[in-house]
């Protein structure tokens, strides 16, 4: 059995998925969210600092901490700055234009998505091997998590 097999399906469909430009927009943001995400768990673990005395440093409880750090999470600026001064470190954000049309001519293009492309290259982070999504469920018009 070629275990590669079911991985090069996975980028055959991502590729063709991405062609979207909405998907491809949302898949960019969710990568640039977790990349952030995880520089602040290498800061945590650069400092041997386990998610309970991290949580001490910034004043929440460590199942704050738990859910900052699950893949998925869409964290508020507000938090990742907390997070950041408690790694002795700081958060600093641009704003950078795609191009003078609006439009980001190398991601947008249709048929410009390669597989294994440089979103997807590299071995995923342990936090991305551990992520089980749980199923959602409709209660009174909101989404809530299924417990």
């Amino acid at each position: 059995m070629n275990h590669d097999q079911p991985q090069a399906q996975f980028y055959n469909f991502l590729a063709r998925v991405l062609e979207d430009p909405e998907a491809r927009a949302s898949f960019e943001d969710a990568q640039s969210r977790n990349a952030l995400v995880d520089a602040l768990i290498r800061a945590r673990h650069r400092l041997s600092l386990t998610q309970k005395q991290l949580a001490s440093r910034m004043g929440v409880k460590q199942p704050s901490v738990s859910g900052f750090e699950t893949e998925g999470s869409d964290p508020r600026i507000s938090t990742i700055q907390r997070y950041a001064r408690a790694v002795d470190a700081h958060f600093w954000w641009e704003i950078r234009y795609n191009s003078d049309a609006g439009v980001r001519q190398d991601v947008y293009r249709p048929g410009n998505v390669t597989v294994g492309h440089e979103l997807c290259q590299g071995e995923p982070s342990p936090r991305a091997l551990s992520w089980n999504p749980k199923p959602k469920r409709c209660v009174s018009g909101n989404f809530d998590l299924a417990s």
